[in-house]
């Protein structure tokens, strides 16, 4: 970017750039591919689509972000075939606060009517995004043209704000071990490559995701919670030990005389061992029973907090919750059975 004016660097230029990057470090890169997207921002009002300014009727605006690509791109990210031609889009509402909804029908963009062929239920661009707190959607044109044509009418209408498309190149390597270990070595030599290319007075934006700096971040934000529950699950069982444990003691010495005013009248020692039973047990196993209750009714709370950290397996949550939950009750019942010895021999 010099002096207001964006140049872009062809694909193959980048390509060339990388695999040299590569070669220098001693990594091999096995295969590569390529896609493009514009990311903008939209007002969608009554199926129109609105730069900022454009409208002054914000009652039942609501505000989005829209990926945009050819349907060649969705058909080599995605595997899946549509059939798009000339002003013919699809749509895919891919995250909204207030819930999924379809756009049908049509969809005004910059003043140009699009017809919405279909909507689709996958959107092949990642999902990073989906931590927004606005409405995202996936729109997939028919052809490079048409993608470009969008481009320059947001461009046009968005002067110096205005997005600019988005280029990425996929990379994976035949070793991952050594890439990563030269991960921050490649990462300097393409942004010299770049650099070198560019000016030294030119302002560069590029970004490098890597699967070694994602491990790295997602290590050490689950590494850190992981840490900090087990912490404090273990400081919370051992303070439950120990409550029940003098809770038995106190308890006991107050049963004591009441079962021995029940013998005095007449019940036998086996009755009342068998009552004396059934009181820890209820008093034991009835606040396990209760945590149970409190743990489904809270599910699609916590599943929504998940999903905001990128979580989405529900699948995954409900056998980690059915396994957290079963070693409580281990732990729980051994617990029962080291106080409850004392409750018995007191009473």
């Amino acid at each position: 970017n010099d002096g207001g004016q964006t140049a872009n660097f062809p694909p193959d230029e980048l390509k060339s750039m990388l695999r040299s990057a590569a070669e220098k470090n001693g990594v091999t890169i096995k295969t590569v591919e390529q896609n493009e997207y514009l990311y903008a921002a939209y007002l969608l009002n009554d199926n129109r689509l609105y730069v900022s300014g454009e409208t002054d009727d914000y009652s039942m605006t609501e505000v989005g972000n829209y990926f945009f690509i050819t349907q060649e791109a969705y058909r080599r990210l995605s595997g899946e075939n549509i059939d798009l031609r000339g002003n013919q889009i699809a749509v895919c509402s891919i995250y909204n606060p207030s819930g999924i909804k379809d756009i049908t029908g049509t969809l005004t963009i910059h003043g140009e009517e699009y017809e919405i062929r279909q909507n689709l239920y996958h959107y092949p661009i990642s999902a990073s995004y989906l931590a927004s707190s606005f409405a995202c959607y996936g729109v997939v044109v028919s052809d490079e043209d048409v993608l470009n044509h969008i481009y320059l009418k947001q461009k046009e209408a968005n002067g110096q704000y205005a997005s600019e498309m988005t280029r990425r190149i996929a990379v994976t390597f035949a070793d991952c071990e050594k890439a990563a270990a030269a991960g921050d070595s490649l990462d300097a030599d393409l942004r010299s490559a770049l650099r070198k290319k560019a000016g030294d007075d030119a302002v560069i934006s590029y970004s490098l995701d890597t699967r070694w700096k994602a491990k790295e971040a997602m290590l050490g934000m689950f590494g850190t919670l992981l840490f900090l529950g087990v912490l404090l699950g273990t400081v919370c069982l051992f303070a439950t030990a120990l409550i029940i444990y003098f809770k038995q003691i106190s308890e006991g010495y107050e049963d004591r005389s009441r079962f021995q005013i029940m013998e005095k009248i007449g019940m036998s020692r086996q009755e009342v061992m068998r009552t004396i039973r059934r009181q820890v047990l209820l008093v034991f196993f009835l606040p396990l029973a209760v945590a149970g209750l409190h743990m489904a009714v809270v599910f699609p709370l916590l599943t929504g907090i998940l999903r905001v950290l990128m979580l989405f397996s529900v699948k995954l949550f409900v056998f980690c919750s059915l396994g957290t939950f079963a070693v409580f009750a281990l732990v729980y019942t051994l617990i029962y059975l080291g106080t409850s010895r004392t409750y018995y021999s007191i009473v």
